[in-house]
């Protein structure tokens, strides 16, 4: 492979490139990772590595304009696009990579040294793909979603919560019945006046994601319970809790706007549900047995 050639892909509707491979090994690892996603579509997002060059831009704490925990710090210094800084998890010291967006999110130049682009594929897949499809699905009626994935039998379901409420656990309950699309991230498109679903690849236990749409048929928040339980949620409530599941740009006004409007449309459109559940495949039976249910209570 040369140095220079030329890798797209297709993840929901966006197609990328990525440009300036210099190392044919992990070329060919990244494209295995998603071989399932590799398209001959005309690119909308254009990425360009640059190993091992120094970050050209020198940032300030005055230009920061969102900061995670400990992963992620977003800049945006006068003159320039959106820059952002990855760290790995748990590390200190100096970022391993930074990523230059251009305005629109369609533009994008990552500088890292030669180890640190093989630390960004075994840690997540190139984290910066998911980073950047969160922006550019903000400004295409779109949203990442924290939440198990499933699809069962023409039916999309979200299983969503926070880390410990068992998404993991529900992807391995229903991983021999029915399509897992992810037991951690899930995007939600608004297409053709419905919603549907599809999981994004990353390497965690269901890291070969199927690139499978689905239309979204029941949202679940999930928790562990030592009996089967659930409710139907109001507009508002589930409003509130699929906004602190979802990845939000909070770094991007426009982006904010426009995800935020999503989710109150997903709220009003799709039926949401409390459920406590067991581990056990006894919440199949039930979601299945309930999968058609327009009440207010799925045990009904």
């Amino acid at each position: 492979m040369h140095k220079n050639d030329k890798v797209k892909l297709k993840i929901g509707s966006v197609v990328f490139s990525i440009s300036g491979w210099r190392d044919p090994v992990l070329q060919g690892e990244f494209m295995r990772v998603y071989q399932d996603y590799m398209s001959e579509s005309k690119p909308e997002v254009h990425y360009r590595l640059h190993w091992g060059k120094n970050f050209p831009l020198r940032l300030s704490d005055n230009d920061g304009v969102f900061r995670s925990i400990s992963e992620y710090t977003y800049y945006r210094p006068k003159g320039s696009g959106t820059i952002l800084s990855i760290n790995l998890p748990g590390s200190t010291g100096k970022p391993f990579l930074h990523a230059c967006f251009s305005p629109r999110y369609d533009r994008c130049e990552i500088y890292a040294s030669e180890d640190n682009f093989y630390k960004a594929l075994g840690e997540n897949a190139f984290p910066f793909l998911e980073v950047m499809l969160s922006n550019v699905l903000s400004l295409k009626k779109g949203v990442i979603l924290h939440s198990c994935g499933i699809v069962d039998k023409g039916y999309g379901y979200l299983f969503a919560g926070k880390s410990g409420n068992g998404k993991s656990t529900m992807a391995r309950l229903w991983e021999k019945e029915a399509t897992v699309l992810s037991d951690e991230r899930v995007m939600v498109l608004r297409q053709d006046r419905q919603f549907v679903i599809m999981g994004i690849p990353r390497n965690t236990s269901f890291a070969s994601v199927p690139p499978v749409v689905c239309h979204l048929t029941k949202i679940f928040f999930i928790e562990h319970a030592s009996a089967l339980s659930d409710g139907k949620m109001l507009s508002q409530e589930s409003f509130t809790q699929l906004m602190l599941r979802s990845s939000l740009p909070l770094w991007d006004k426009l982006a904010l706007k426009n995800v935020m409007a999503l989710l109150q449309s997903l709220s009003l459109k799709v039926p949401c549900f409390r459920l406590g559940f067991l581990p056990d495949s006894s919440v199949i039976d039930y979601v299945r047995a309930k999968a058609a249910s327009s009440g207010t209570n799925l045990l009904a």
